[in-house]
């Protein structure tokens, strides 16, 4: 096969800066060729009729904006690297960038040689794992990257809209979806039917804004879809075409995906660092994963009644959840065992047992509420 040159292509309108990356990037000649473009149209035109690896783009273009660029490529070359440069406060624009796939932003004037390290970077990294949202949904998707303990960032687009959760070792935190971030973007992505997916590096960046247990978010956000779906209908939630969650139990390994490795980020070395060891890992297919993890289809939840006990339940139920976000397990299964004995009949609360798992050996049967 062919050797094919790497390309970088920079798109600015000033010709100060444009010459002096030129004059820069010309010392890595015998790696890349370096293409120039002054406009966003210019820029597509160039992208529609080559691959580029990495695109320097400044946010503030004439006519269409550095930002427009950004939501063209993300659809249409979701594979090329995004640095996005600009001369004003980067805070207003950092969710939107990175929803894009933006790697970098850097804040102009910059060294050129900074911009330099940033590219070659950005060139030395390869992606992961891509796809359409048609035979796995977004929920297989999240769920394969945090069992594998992932740090990643996982860029999802559906018709005019687009995401992005991060994910550092295995855990989401921070997403955006639209004008949306946080945990409400996080729960609105896990709705996502159509569309596609791409992971990323994780940009170094990146600012927390979701807080705790990975499951626990997971089943939190099918609660608030089902309840979604029961408002649009007015009649007990629509199970059928609804994503599929399936929690592993903890005597499970988290599986090694069977895809390249990307480079850690450098600002989640130390949080991994401070991780417990993994167990043996297990290498999987996509496809076998993705099967394992859907599992059977959900069952439908009758509408609830109303019995007397219904109060206490609730508040096991809600006291469930807080020990699953806190990450307390064993917590979780007692308040919902308990909730399931006084309201037999509540297929809510044993469908939540049964995501849980089967219970560890030697576990207790009932917590300490004293």
């Amino acid at each position: 096969m062919a050797f094919r040159r790497s390309k970088v292509l920079i798109v600015d309108d000033e010709d100060n800066i444009v010459l002096a990356l030129h004059r820069v990037l010309y010392q890595d000649n015998d790696r890349y060729d370096v293409l120039l473009a002054r406009s966003a149209e210019i820029a597509q035109q160039i992208l529609e009729g080559a691959r580029v690896d990495v695109l320097v783009t400044d946010v503030h273009l004439p006519e269409k904006s550095g930002m427009d660029l950004l939501s063209w490529v993300s659809v249409q070359a979701p594979s090329t690297r995004v640095i996005v440069m600009t001369a004003f406060d980067i805070s207003g624009i950092k969710d939107r960038a990175h929803a894009f796939g933006c790697l970098q932003l850097m804040r102009k004037p910059f060294d050129v040689h900074e911009m330099r390290a940033a590219i070659l970077r950005a060139l030395s990294l390869r992606d992961t794992f891509s796809g359409s949202l048609s035979e796995l949904s977004c929920v297989d998707v999240i769920q394969m990257l945090c069992i594998a303990r992932k740090s990643t960032a996982l860029r999802l687009s559906e018709g005019s809209s687009t995401g992005v959760i991060h994910i550092e070792a295995g855990e989401p935190v921070h997403a955006v979806w639209d004008d949306v971030s946080g945990e409400d973007a996080f729960f609105r992505i896990l709705g996502v039917k159509n569309g596609l997916f791409y992971t990323a590096p994780l940009p170094p960046d990146v600012e927390r804004s979701i807080r705790g247990d990975w499951q626990y978010l997971m089943i939190e956000g099918m609660r608030r879809l089902d309840e979604a779906n029961a408002a649009r209908g007015g009649a007990e939630p629509d199970t059928g075409d609804r994503p599929s969650l399936r929690l592993v139990p903890a005597s499970i390994p988290p599986a090694r995906l069977s895809y390249p490795t990307e480079p850690e980020a450098p600002f989640s070395r130390a949080r991994a660092a401070a991780l417990p060891p993994p167990p043996p890992a297990v290498t999987l297919s996509g496809s076998t994963v993705g099967s394992m993890l859907r599992g059977p289809a959900p069952e439908a939840e009758p509408r609830p009644e109303p019995p007397a006990a219904r109060p206490e339940v609730t508040r096991l139920i809600d006291e469930g959840f807080r020990a699953l976000r806190a990450g307390r397990r064993d917590d979780a299964r007692a308040s919902w065992e308990e909730a399931l004995s006084l309201e037999p009949a509540n297929r809510m609360v044993e469908l939540n047992l049964r995501k849980l798992g089967p219970k560890p050996e030697g576990a207790a049967g009932r917590r300490d509420t004293g």
